[in-house]
């Protein structure tokens, strides 16, 4: 093939990427040439699998990395949900903000194993004792509809799961395997979710198996066949490094959940057992095509591939693309399959890294608001011995998709899957960029575009799919079919790369994203934004009031990527007062801010009130607030949430003022404790060395202070000790495993992993109703055990020594009363208390009883 003669048709097509790849605001990188051998093995290979369990960081990283880059299978790993229900050892977002960093820890363990990232639309709502239970709050359609769907458009040949059916811990984990194996069955029933064949056909995977661990092997009866079994511990010469090791450097990125793991090094053995399909004797792929014989007419296609693989040099891999070029030449006259486009995918990115074409396209800023205008440069650069020319740039903006709009919508939008007809993105734009025709991509000359554009005034905000729409307990609202199983939403804007060469198109996309220098870090990518024109913050998601007095809240007004001014209007229930009602904002640079301030006056009963806010800028709509998340292993990125506030009035006595905080894995406690009145103190390690404990009504402290704190090991007495003297120490729950002391109490109290109530609405009895607990300075009723959220506590005390006192028992449905969740003990002249009570739940929610029983045990006298 002559490299001298190429045209190259430069096309940027701005579009919410419907029909395309889901892809990260990232540059398109050029794989090395370890990479792009295993990247050209693969190309011989057509086969896949899917692992499917219920959490980020339930995957095996070690068995997603062997048949990656082990057995050449594109890989997937389908995370039935994103894991918000769990605690976050490295900061403090919980929920639907903690869903969407585990999300990301997600696909940068992807990065790393090789394998894809699939999610079905089921909320981590905490912990469950059941799959029946787990069943009944996700929904068992729901969730069975995103399974098929991932299934149908995956097509792996074989499912893998990482729970049994039966009984495994958590009832998310036991749930997950019993839906995936539905999930088998229902993806090759045309009658089964019919509504997705619009879009995707059906598909019966051979074979689905479980993962089995090796705990479970001597529980095996020896009549069963032997299982399967796979050597996850091989070792990969190209990239230098075990399976073991791959799979400890992916399962690192959960460290919100402080997973953090050592590689593993030799021989270890994996096994599976079959759950459905045909069985296999010997291979997880037994009886399965893996070549390109499963596609009539391939047999050039291979044959190119093939001689590829085996001329590949890694010095000068520049030299294969002929073949790779006459390999797409004959792969696009195939009859156009799912296979197909897939290799076609894979090959076009092979091509681009042997010809180490660099193509990026940048902002010149990281946000831009709907109506805004945005300056945008697109950079190649052919490092390779072939030829090019460009001759046209296109631009093309899309409007937003989501349910059809007009007379139908409401018959269409009925059902939570009832979506409108294919294709609801149509063109509204195209700017045709005059170039000078002919200008040659020169070897290892950069060529620059640079031009600016309007976004669409109807670009909806940069906002996780799964959260735009209020969703319910169990499961969240997916606006449209296309996005069901994604990652992430839709990159904002791309560029569409075509270039031409003999008569053949190769097209990329390439994510526009912001780039900046930092001193330190070098290099700092973002995605590119799509903000509104300003945003309302509070300080808090919640406000408490101790009385009927008025209370300052400080409100931060901040400007998006222009200059705007206009009103912001605040919203209260009856009964509530607001001043002012109404603020005028005049911001004249670009994020600028506003600082002002609002006095919101309680009524004089106990009552909850939703704070709202509507923004007026040339039009009215829902205030915006701006949420930020920035880590360095995850990509740094904003949120825009609506704006607002939940006001609780509730009558709180308080004893004492001063209290010192020993945060443990982070919680919200200490700021709520100032609203009511409280100095709150959060102690350093220095401090917890130094510090005189004497002058503190209350010592409390944090979620898993006794996992997070080391210090604490040397520590330990200097508590001890305080309660001695008179003071009073609250501890909050840790986890068995992993004490930094051998006795977290003053007496013998052992915790359990088991003992914990997960029915947020379990019945509460006091044990103990004389107690000043109950009585002092709050008196505590049974409706102050209402409307707690996801659960009623974790880690309850499973033994203990006779001179603490139980004063609290409930229990889920079926269950023993737990009464480990509240315990006091005096110890000198104080007391001691251990809580398994999810307080760190509770308060930052608005549960006003939450906050009265809390504030009781801090203020526990020294003698009851």
């Amino acid at each position: 093939m002559d490299f001298k003669k190429k045209s190259v048709l430069l096309l940027f097509a701005f579009v919410f990427l419907l029909y395309a790849s889901f892809i990260q605001a990232q540059p398109l990188t050029v794989k090395d040439s370890a990479e792009l051998k295993i990247a050209l093995k693969k190309m011989l290979v057509l086969g896949s699998v899917l692992y499917i369990a219920a959490h980020p960081d339930d995957e095996n990283t070690a068995l997603l990395a062997y048949f990656s880059k082990e057995k050449l299978m594109r890989t997937g790993y389908l995370s039935v949900t994103r894991g918000g229900g769990g605690q976050n050892l490295i900061g403090g977002e919980k929920g639907e903000i903690l869903s969407l960093l585990r999300t990301h820890e997600l696909l940068a363990a992807r990065k790393i194993d090789g394998a894809e990232q699939f999610f079905t639309g089921a909320v981590d709502f905490g912990y469950s004792k059941s799959s029946e239970e787990t069943i009944s709050i996700w929904g068992k359609e729901k969730t069975l509809f995103d399974m098929v769907w991932v299934i149908r458009k995956f097509r792996p040949q074989v499912l893998i799961t990482r729970f049994p059916t039966g009984r495994a811990g958590h009832g998310h984990h036991s749930a997950s395997a019993m839906l995936a194996v539905e999930a088998f069955h229902a993806a090759a029933d045309p009658n089964r979710f019919p509504e997705q064949l619009k879009y995707l056909s059906v598909w019966q995977p051979k074979r689905i198996v479980w993962n089995s661990w090796r705990p479970r092997l001597k529980d095996r009866s020896p009549e069963l066949p032997p299982l399967l079994s796979l050597d996850l511990g091989e070792y990969n010469p190209l990239l230098g490094k075990s399976y073991g090791e791959i799979a400890a450097l992916s399962r690192s990125q959960h460290k919100t959940q402080g997973f953090g793991s050592v590689g593993r090094r030799g021989s270890r053995l994996n096994y599976f057992e079959h759950l459905g399909g045909i069985p296999a004797a010997k291979d997880l792929f037994e009886d399965v095509d893996l070549t390109w014989k499963q596609i009539p007419g391939a047999e050039k296609v291979q044959a190119l591939l093939q001689k590829a693989n085996d001329s590949f040099a890694a010095e000068n891999p520049a030299a294969i693309l002929p073949l790779l070029t006459a390999a797409l030449k004959h792969m696009n006259k195939l009859p156009d399959s799912y296979r197909q486009k897939q290799k076609k995918a894979e090959l076009l990115a092979i091509i681009r890294s042997c010809a180490g074409l660099w193509i990026e396209a940048t902002a010149g800023k990281y946000s831009v608001s709907p109506g805004g205008e945005i300056d945008v440069k697109v950079t190649l650069i052919n490092r390779s011995a072939f030829d090019s020319q460009l001759s046209e740039v296109l631009i093309k903006l899309f409007q937003k998709f989501g349910p059809r709009q007009g007379p139908a919508a409401k018959r269409l939008n009925a059902t939570p899957r009832a979506w409108g007809r294919r294709g609801q993105s149509y063109l509204i734009t195209e700017q045709n960029i005059k170039i000078k025709a002919g200008t040659k991509l020169k070897n290892n000359r950069p060529h620059t575009e640079e031009f600016s554009f309007r976004v669409a005034a109807d670009v909806p905000y940069s906002h996780p799919y799964w959260l735009r729409e209020k969703g319910t307990p169990g499961f969240y609202a997916i606006p449209h079919p296309r996005l069901t199983g994604e990652a992430l939403s839709p990159t904002p804007l791309a560029a569409q790369v075509t270039l031409k060469a003999d008569d053949q198109e190769l097209v990329f996309n390439a994510p526009i994203f912001y780039r900046r220098r930092d001193p330190a870090a070098g290099e700092k990518i973002r995605s590119l934004e799509i903000a509104p024109r300003v945003t309302i913050n509070f300080l808090e998601k919640v406000f408490y009031f101790a009385e009927n007095s008025p209370k300052k809240i400080p409100v931060k007004i901040q400007g998006g990527p222009a200059p705007v001014s206009g009103k912001i209007t605040f919203n209260v229930d009856a009964g509530w007062q607001v001043e002012p009602r109404t603020l005028s904002f005049d911001l004249k640079k670009e994020f600028a801010g506003q600082d002002a301030v609002i006095v919101i006056t309680p009524p004089k009963q106990n009552s909850t009130c939703h704070l709202t806010v509507d923004v007026s800028d040339g039009r009215v709509e829902k205030g915006r607030s701006r949420v930020e998340i920035d880590y360095p292993h995850v990509p740094r990125q904003n949120l825009f949430p609506l704006a607002g506030a939940k006001l609780v009035r509730v009558d709180l006595k308080k004893r004492g003022g001063r209290a010192a905080y020993i945060m443990g894995s982070g919680d919200e406690i200490p700021r709520y404790l100032t609203q009511v009145g409280y100095e709150v103190k959060i102690l350093s390690d220095e401090d917890l060395q130094q510090e005189d404990l004497s002058v503190y009504d209350a010592v409390i402290l944090g979620i898993r202070a006794y996992n997070t704190r080391s210090i604490l090991k040397y520590s330990q007495q200097r508590l001890l000790d305080y309660v001695s003297r008179g003071g009073n120490l609250v501890l909050q729950y840790n986890v068995s495993r992993g004490l930094q002391v051998e006795q977290i109490g003053p007496y013998p109290l052992e915790l359990s992993r088991a003992a914990r109530v997960t029915d947020e609405l379990a019945a509460v009895t006091l044990l103990e109703p004389a107690h000043p607990i109950f009585n002092s300075p709050n008196k505590i009723r049974a409706a102050d055990f209402e409307n707690w959220v996801q659960e009623r506590g974790l880690y309850f005390a499973g033994k203990w020594d006779p001179r603490y006192k139980a004063l609290l028992s409930c229990f889920d449905k079926g269950e023993e009363p737990k009464r480990g969740g509240l315990l006091a003990a005096e110890y000198g002249k104080g007391n001691f208390i251990y809580s398994g009570y999810s307080w760190f739940r509770q308060l930052p929610a608005g549960v006003p009883g939450a906050l009265k029983l809390f504030v009781n045990m801090i203020s526990l006298e020294n003698r009851w």
